[in-house]
């Protein structure tokens, strides 16, 4: 009998988080990543700390006079301190291009979100049912998008559901999951379920265990979880999104505008990268972290 092995359905739900071939532009400026864990000092294979990436763009020529990009990458449930370091952060900028399949125009106010606790779509109420099992926060019911630098750049729901359903995507996605489940080897399986199983019974906190669990695997599985979203030619969900991001981003910098982020789901960093080397002129200069998941206990916590 056929049947879903754990590590492939471990892929799917990890990818309803998160939405995330690997690449290296500069010597100095390793953009191979863009979530980390981190692990304990004191126990090295114990999971403390899940981190997303900010990566700093500056024009190839050295221009000071042109615009830079950061690329913010976002897991979209994490700790509430973490949605409270990115609104801080998002500031900072002359404007921030966000992802939201929504319609044109669209700022959700985080007070209103929260209060129904309703997300879009399949997928938000898959996220939302994660941040309640982990201990999380949905990143719709913290991030402000109401404030005057926010500018929504992403497809409308109408075109979106045209490709995903419409168009056949959905079911690629779903065939290519089975492809890579029926493609792992039985002792791989057994592997992650041991490592699954063994982060679990290491917690006292489950929802900690889970988080190390799914944390864990969601870094190591990056390569597999973007084949199966984007196969081998691409896809609206990630590649034809990201595209309509990018169209604001030249309308922004053609109106003059200086610094600005382009805040998406990790996993759409991949593409951004190389769209902006290459049909932008620029390059990634700096790399930093901020902690989306907390999962140290008190003695591990400095």
């Amino acid at each position: 009998m056929l049947s879903f092995r754990p590590i492939a359905l471990t892929t799917l739900i990890i990818s309803a988080m998160l939405f995330p071939q690997t690449s290296l532009f500069a010597d100095e400026v390793d953009t191979s990543e863009f979530v980390r864990v981190r692990y304990s000092e004191k126990t090295p294979t114990r999971a403390i700390a899940m981190d997303t990436a900010v990566v700093h763009f500056e024009s190839k020529s050295g221009d000071k006079d042109a615009a830079t990009v950061d690329l913010i990458g976002a897991v979209h449930i994490a700790d509430t301190e973490y949605y409270e370091k990115l609104n801080k952060l998002f500031t900072e900028y002359d404007v921030v291009l966000f992802e939201l399949v929504a319609e044109e125009g669209t700022r959700l106010d985080p007070k209103e979100t929260a209060k129904s606790k309703e997300s879009p779509g399949l997928i938000g109420g898959v996220q939302n049912g994660f941040a309640d099992l982990l201990k999380l926060e949905h990143q719709l019911h913290h991030i402000d998008y109401t404030v005057k630098n926010m500018l929504h750049a992403d497809m409308e729901p109408d075109v979106f559901m045209q490709r995903m359903i419409g168009e056949g995507e959905m079911a690629k996605i779903f065939t290519r999951a089975m492809m890579q489940s029926l493609n792992q080897s039985g002792s791989q399986s057994d592997k992650t379920a041991g490592r699954m199983i063994g982060s679990l019974f290491a917690a006292r906190d489950k929802s900690l265990g889970l988080k190390r669990v799914f944390a864990t695997e969601m870094c190591r599985q990056i390569d597999d979880q973007l084949w199966i979203f984007e196969g081998d030619e691409g896809s609206t969900l990630i590649r034809e999104r990201n595209g309509c991001a990018l169209a604001k981003l030249r309308e922004v910098i053609h109106r003059g505008e200086k610094k600005i982020a382009i805040f998406y789901g990790a996993a759409h960093l991949y593409d951004f990268c190389d769209q902006l080397v290459n049909n932008f002129d620029m390059k990634p200069v700096k790399v930093t972290w901020i902690k989306a998941w907390d999962m140290g206990e008190i003695s591990e916590i400095r």
